[in-house]
C-alpha cells in the first residue's frame, strides 16, 4: 500500500488495487488489467480523519461538494478517479481524500462529510487547516444561497433557520489564522436622540424610507410559522388602557416594524421610488467596502430606562412641547450623537444593532448614520 500511495501522489493516477472503482467514481481507465491476482481495492487505507459539515438549509449538498471540490481541492484532483484528492501533510504523510454528501431526514440535517485515507493520522494541516478552510467556504455557500434569493425576491419571509443562520453565524464561522473573528466592532450601537425632537418613531419612518430607497436595504418579512420572532418575546401584543388627551391621540406602535435586512447584491432599481432617494451615489461607494453578505438589522427606540418604546403620538405639534424652538436651531446639531457609559441618559436613544456574515460591520454603521442624519435635518424641514 505505501508504494500505491507515493504513487499515487507522484504521479496523481490511482491504481485499482489502491482505489476500485466500486469505492469511488472513475473519470477513465486507469489501464489495470483483468485477470490478475488482486481484486481492486485490495489496498485500500482505511479511513484516519472523518468530519462533517452541516448544512444551511437552503444549500444542496450535492451542489456544495460540487463547489468544494472546484474551489477548494482542486489542485489535488487525482486524474483519473471523480472526486478523489491527494495530499501530503506537514510529516510527509500522503492520503487521499473525498468529500461526501450527506442528506438527513429534512433539509435541515444536510451535511458534507470529508473522509481521509491513509496509512498513519494526518497532521494539523488536515485536521485542523483543511477543515477550517471547508467550513468558511461552507459558510459562505450559504451566504451566497440566502443573498442569490433575497436579491430575486426582496418580499421573501424569512424562515426560522434564515434568522438563526444569521444570528449565529458570528460564532460558527472560523476565523482565518491572521483574523480575530468576523468583525471586531460593536454589534450594537446607541445614539441619543435630540431633545427637539417630539415625533422619534415618525423620524424612523423617514429613516426607513430613505435607507430602502439604496436598494440595498429592505424591510424584513418575517415567517408566520412557530418561533420565527427575532426578539425574546414570540409576538408583539398592543399594550391595553393606552391613555388620550385632547391635543394628540397614542395609538399601538409594533417596535418589529423597523427591522431591515441589507443585502450586497442589489436588488432593481424602482424607477418610480429611486429619483426622491439620496443614498443611490453614496450607497453604492459603502456597498464596495462592506464587503459580500447579509446582514440583519434592528432598529429599535428605548426610553431612558430601557424600555422598548411602544405607542405611537400622533397629532401632537412643536407648540405643544415646552422648551421647543426649531427656528433657533445651529445647523451642526443637526445629527445624532453616538453614547458611551458616561453621562446622563437621553429621553429616547436609538439602538442600531447588527448580526451579519463576515461584512465590515464600520461601513454599515457608517451607513446607517449617515442616513438617520439625513431623515433627521428633513424631519426639521417639514
Amino acid at each position: 500500500p505505501a508504494r500505491l500511495v507515493c504513487s499515487l501522489h507522484r504521479n496523481r493516477i490511482a491504481s485499482s488495487y489502491l482505489i476500485g472503482s466500486d469505492d469511488f467514481d472513475e473519470f477513465k481507465s486507469d489501464g489495470q488489467k483483468e485477470g490478475t491476482l488482486f481484486t481492486p481495492g485490495s489496498f485500500a487505507c482505511p479511513v484516519k480523519f472523518k468530519t462533517s459539515f452541516s448544512l444551511y438549509e437552503r444549500c444542496l449538498p450535492a451542489q456544495v461538494v460540487l463547489s468544494l471540490e472546484a474551489d477548494v481541492l482542486h489542485s489535488f484532483a487525482v486524474s483519473n478517479r471523480r472526486g478523489v484528492f491527494v495530499y501530503k501533510d506537514e510529516s510527509e504523510s500522503i492520503f487521499y481524500m473525498k468529500l461526501k454528501a450527506v442528506s438527513g431526514d429534512d433539509e435541515a440535517s444536510d451535511s458534507v462529510e470529508l473522509l481521509v485515507y491513509g496509512l498513519r493520522q494526518p497532521g494539523p494541516s488536515v485536521t485542523v487547516q483543511l477543515s477550517k478552510l471547508l467550513q468558511r467556504k461552507v459558510h459562505m455557500l450559504a451566504v451566497d444561497a440566502l443573498s442569490t434569493v433575497l436579491t430575486k425576491n426582496p418580499h421573501l419571509k424569512w424562515k426560522t433557520s434564515d434568522l438563526l443562520f444569521l444570528q449565529s453565524f458570528e460564532e460558527s464561522y472560523p476565523p482565518a489564522d491572521d483574523e480575530k473573528g468576523v468583525s471586531s466592532s460593536l454589534k450594537v450601537v446607541e445614539y441619543a436622540v435630540p431633545e427637539f425632537l417630539y415625533d422619534p418613531i415618525m423620524l424612523l419612518i423617514y429613516f426607513r424610507q430613505n435607507i430602502c430607497g439604496s436598494t440595498y436595504f429592505h424591510r424584513l418579512q418575517q415567517s408566520t410559522e412557530v418561533g420565527s420572532s427575532r426578539r425574546d418575546n414570540t409576538s408583539w401584543q398592543a399594550p391595553q388602557n393606552i391613555p388620550k388627551s385632547n391635543s394628540s391621540n397614542v395609538v399601538p406602535f409594533d417596535p418589529n416594524e423597523f427591522a431591515i435586512f441589507y443585502n450586497n447584491a442589489p436588488s432593481p432599481l424602482d424607477p418610480e421610488f429611486q429619483p426622491v432617494c439620496t443614498l443611490t451615489t453614496k450607497g453604492a461607494e459603502y456597498s464596495r467596502r462592506t464587503g459580500t453578505g447579509v446582514a440583519l438589522i434592528d432598529v429599535t427606540l428605548v426610553t431612558c430606562g430601557g424600555q422598548v418604546v411602544q405607542e405611537l403620538n400622533v397629532g401632537q405639534n412643536s407648540s405643544e412641547v415646552e422648551g421647543i424652538s426649531l427656528h433657533t436651531l445651529d445647523v451642526s446639531s443637526l445629527r445624532f450623537k453616538k453614547l458611551n457609559n458616561d453621562g446622563d441618559m437621553p429621553n429616547y436613544r436609538i439602538l442600531v444593532s447588527i448580526a451579519d456574515t463576515a461584512l465590515v460591520r464600520e461601513v454599515l454603521h457608517s451607513w446607517i448614520e449617515l442616513s438617520l442624519n439625513q431623515v433627521l435635518i428633513a424631519w426639521v424641514v417639514e
